[in-house]
């Protein structure tokens, strides 16, 4: 129950970081022009740092799913990392939770690495959508933490 629990605060906090993380910039910035307004899966983008790396957040209703996507500084392609989970604070209705994330390891993107986290639970994916709510991702990439701010998110079936 605790790893379920965890597991749908990750999700929340990587919808609402999907989608108020679309890239910072003005529409006239160079570094709004460095990548593009959603992710290569059609879902919202998160900003890690100067934009050294992003995440793409994907919501899907139909199965209860939320995956992060761990992009490159364009925000095109995947890029593994050997972090074994990513954590998400949320804050809704004056509560704090932390949830996590586990890492999808690929055989394809060598030993130990991945670059796509998931968790499903129906309740996560409901308090992704509540109004006012606010959360981050964090992430380590090669020893450095990253956070990122989560915000309003599209929705798989809005992308179809």
């Amino acid at each position: 129950m605790k790893i379920l629990r965890r597991l749908g605060v990750a999700l929340i906090a990587c919808g609402m970081a999907g989608a108020a993380g679309v890239a910072r910039a003005s529409a006239g910035d160079s570094a709004a022009d460095a990548h593009p307004a959603q992710g290569p899966h059609r879902g919202s983008l998160i900003e890690f740092g100067d934009e050294d790396f992003h995440a793409e957040l994907v919501h899907d209703d139909s199965t209860d799913t939320i995956t992060i996507y761990v992009l490159d500084k364009e925000a095109r392609r995947a890029v593994p990392v050997t972090a074994r989970t990513v954590t998400l604070d949320i804050r809704a209705a004056g509560r704090s939770h932390r949830y996590t994330l586990v890492a999808n390891v690929r055989g394809t993107e060598g030993f130990g690495a991945a670059s796509v986290f998931t968790a499903s639970d129906n309740l996560l994916c409901q308090l992704l959508d509540v109004d006012g709510v606010s959360a981050r991702l964090t992430i380590e990439i090669d020893g450095k933490s990253f956070v990122g701010q989560l915000g309003k998110h599209a929705h798989q079936e809005d992308m179809d």
